[in-house]
């Protein structure tokens, strides 16, 4: 045996070991105590991107309790390295398994191996008690990728705080409509597209920049994929209208979000992303690629989406052209679209709701018989 396969093995047997001694003695029929997989949630100071935000609003309410708990909560887009052996001494302890389920592999995005993706995201799913998928769209791939289910399920979208999330007070008047474009930027097209939209709009009666916010990770170093953004830059002539600002907080986004006029959000059947909703309760109106999970989020007075086809095979990125002109049409009565947003935000997706519907889930399966 290779000293790196002994030194996995002896990692297996301890967090085994680790695994069956905090469920122990797991307490039932009480208050929820919950375990999100994760030795540690980051802060909001922290950097952190994708499923793992979302459990920062629930330890809000439901701590992280690493001794005895009677609860696991996994993201299935942020899983710990051992899910199997959480959820198999997780059982023993009879135990119950909630799955948040976001997206699924597929060919489109995922490229070669996606079948081994979904093989272990299934292993995931068909073994939860419970299941909280982020949209309908989330619901559909598990359901043509993962398996059909009988496991009770319910949708529940992403949730932003309305209290923290919120527009900017006497927003100062502004020469230049600034655009964001904001997440974890795995594939160039997301920022390319973006660019090339900033590029149409030159011929616009407003002066426009575009911000880059958050991790640039298409190449195989940051510094890389900005070379590749400085470089579409100047080919277009935009190198004065470009800004890449690297990766934020949570606790920074807040600001990210105020000092933006308008989100464009070109990613291809993204399945919920948080990012819109954050945007949209800071008043931000939307300019989107309309598939996946985000037509869910965005009503028509809120934003445009550019109609694209449902497609498991390719990625339909949206015309700059169209994404530009729905700029200008958002320019055109944007107090009306910026009010809407944040409206549509404050009545559907507060993390309070969310939370109250997660209390709800909890105390039911703890009072319901274990079925596995």
């Amino acid at each position: 045996m290779s000293l790196q396969r002994l030194h996995h093995f002896l990692l297996h047997i301890l967090d085994n070991f680790r695994e069956r001694r905090r469920w122990q003695k797991t307490p039932h029929n009480t208050e929820p105590r919950v375990y999100y997989g994760q030795p540690r949630i980051p802060k909001r100071t922290e950097q952190l991107g994708g499923g793992l935000v979302k459990v920062q609003d629930l330890i809000t309410r439901y701590p992280n309790i690493l001794e005895r708990p009677n609860l696991c909560y996994l993201v299935s887009s942020a899983l710990p390295p051992n899910p199997d052996l959480i959820i198999r001494h997780a059982h023993k302890a009879k135990a119950k398994i909630i799955l948040n389920q976001n997206g699924v592999a597929y060919q489109g995005w995922h490229g070669p191996g996606w079948e081994e993706t979904n093989k272990r995201l299934a292993q995931i799913y068909h073994a939860a008690d419970f299941i909280i998928f982020q949209s309908k769209f989330c619901k559909t791939g598990a359901e043509i990728f993962l398996g059909t289910t009988k496991i009770p399920n319910i949708i529940l979208h992403n949730p932003v705080d309305i209290d923290l999330f919120t527009p900017l007070n006497n927003k100062p008047t502004k020469k230049e409509i600034m655009l964001l474009v904001a997440g974890t930027h795995h594939f160039f097209y997301r920022v390319q597209t973006a660019v090339e939209t900033l590029h149409n709009l030159s011929k616009q009666d407003f002066s426009f920049r575009l911000r880059i916010a958050g991790r640039c990770c298409w190449q195989h170093t940051e510094s890389a994929c900005h070379s590749e953004v400085k470089a579409l830059a100047r080919t277009l002539h935009l190198e004065e209208k470009i800004e890449c600002t690297g990766a934020y907080t949570q606790e920074e986004s807040i600001a990210i979000f105020q000092n933006a006029d308008i989100l464009l959000h070109p990613q291809y059947n993204d399945s919920c992303p948080r990012i819109v909703v954050e945007a949209m309760a800071c008043g931000l109106p939307v300019v989107y690629s309309a598939s996946g999970g985000i037509p869910e989020l965005i009503p028509p007075s809120a934003g445009i989406g550019i109609p694209a086809p449902l497609d498991w095979e390719s990625v339909h990125p949206p015309s700059p052209k169209r994404m530009a002109a729905a700029v200008a049409e958002i320019l055109s009565g944007y107090e009306v679209f910026s009010h809407e947003a944040r409206t549509h935000a404050a009545v559907h997706f507060s993390v309070k709701n969310w939370l109250d519907e997660h209390e709800h889930i909890f105390k039911t399966l703890l009072a319901a018989p274990k079925t596995h």
